[in-house]
């Protein structure tokens, strides 16, 4: 028996088994046609799941997404199963894995799913959740990395940015502020339209013949990686997915979670990975945590508010550094230039909590900036742990006076600290003080 048989073998279920007849149903019960959630919570294999799921894999599936507990330990082998299968077929427009701390993936998985995701043009929405999956590597971020490198396009042109955030305005004002505190998500079809806000790239150039040959791909439209907690991770990995970040031209939605890492993921990793924002110029919604990441400094943060500028289509902004010790008050007066630009920012979410250095003047000038907004809905800013004053404070509330929704908070929240994928529900709850 070759070997792929036996590994096929050894995850294979009975034909009528518990699993095999519940992942049916589930394939069956579909309220999308095209779109399939599977979550392998509280089953005690998940290997055993991804074989069954990938000999149900319905050929017309365009959204798929997996969720993998630590509970169901889920392996590199097993996870291929399913890439495999995903290889042979054409159509995804939407992925997304969990694999929150899953103790036996490594970065093998995310190069199996590079691998996987090539062969599926039409790819607009990706999400990877591997926080805090102890064997995850550089290996894997620069896989991911070499592979939206590949799929580097130009952003759609101006008419039709502005034309879709016209459309977003529609309405989209409530569902921003619901959505901005969490941390991530695969976005809906009514909060996302890959191809209302993708185009493919020309393929132009004095190399025409040989680049006609080449196959089209859409470009990416909403990226959500997440790598909280992963301990393997050092400068190189982060260095080698900054091209993928770069690359990343089209996306409107982009959420990187960073939070947690060691001490060999440096200033200059983080710096190379937030100078990459400054070519996304039709970015709308950004999330970003490096909570607990002891080598950011003013300098990253001097860097992330330079990439920052000119995002005339940015709505939504989440920044969470929580714990970065390295931040001090003058790193803060680098916002004012982004948010003046940013004249269609609703909704403000940041985080310094137990960022000591940071004193009033750097909280006021935030604020200052951030009441000028003309279109700024809700705001929302943690600074628990700081050096903030009581008459600091008190001069903050009364800037922000006249936006509908503020919220300003010294208490400060240990809840995410281990970097897990929180539910929307969960987010909003911790959001009152």
């Amino acid at each position: 028996m070759a070997a792929g048989a036996e590994e096929d073998a050894a995850f294979a279920p009975a034909a009528d088994s518990p699993l095999v007849r519940w992942l049916r149903r589930l394939i069956e019960r579909r309220t999308e046609p095209g779109e399939l959630k599977v979550s392998f919570q509280g089953r005690p294999s998940a290997d055993e799941g991804l074989q069954v799921l990938a000999d149900l894999l319905p050929d017309d599936l365009t959204s798929l997404e997996v969720e993998l507990p630590a509970s169901s330990q889920p392996s590199d082998a097993g996870v291929k199963v399913l890439l495999d299968r995903l290889e042979q077929q054409t159509g995804l427009v939407a992925f997304g894995m969990r694999c929150n701390m899953c103790a036996e993936l490594t970065g093998g998985t995310l190069q199996a799913v590079s691998a996987m995701l090539a062969n599926h043009l039409d790819l607009t929405d990706l999400l990877l959740d591997f926080s805090m999956c102890a064997k995850v590597g550089d290996d894997g971020l620069a896989a991911i990395g070499k592979f939206l490198g590949d799929r580097a396009g130009e952003p759609p042109e101006e008419g039709e940015a502005a034309a879709d955030a016209e459309l977003e305005g529609q309405g989209g004002g409530e569902k921003a502020a619901a959505n901005m505190d969490r941390t991530s998500a695969m976005p809906s079809k009514d909060t996302f339209d890959g191809e209302r806000h993708c185009r493919r790239p020309s393929r132009k150039s004095t190399a025409e013949t040989q680049k006609e040959k080449e196959p089209e791909f859409a470009l990416l439209a909403c990226l959500d990686l997440n790598f909280h907690g992963c301990l393997m991770l050092s400068d190189d990995g982060l260095d080698k997915l900054v091209p993928g970040l770069t690359g990343a031209r089209s996306c409107r939605v982009m959420r990187i979670d960073l939070g947690g890492l060691p001490t060999r993921a440096t200033s200059s990793g983080f710096k190379n990975v937030f100078g990459a924002f400054a070519t996304m110029s039709v970015l709308a919604e950004l999330f970003l945590n490096v909570r607990g990441s002891a080598e950011v400094y003013d300098s990253c943060l001097v860097t992330l508010c330079s990439a920052l500028l000119a995002k005339e289509h940015m709505r939504s902004l989440h920044l969470n550094f929580h714990g970065c010790s390295g931040i001090a008050t003058q790193s803060l007066f680098s916002f004012k230039d982004p948010l003046r630009s940013a004249k269609k920012l609703e909704n403000i979410f940041l985080d310094f909590s137990e960022c000591t250095q940071i004193h009033d003047k750097g909280f006021q000038e935030i604020c200052t900036c951030a009441k000028a907004l003309p279109e700024l809905k809700r705001f929302v800013l943690h600074i628990g742990g700081t050096q903030i004053s009581n008459v600091g404070l008190a001069d903050l509330e009364q800037t922000m006076k006249g936006v509908p929704d503020v919220k300003i908070s010294r208490a400060v929240k240990w809840a995410m600290s281990q970097g897990l994928t929180f539910k929307e529900k969960d987010i909003a709850a911790l959001g009152d003080d």
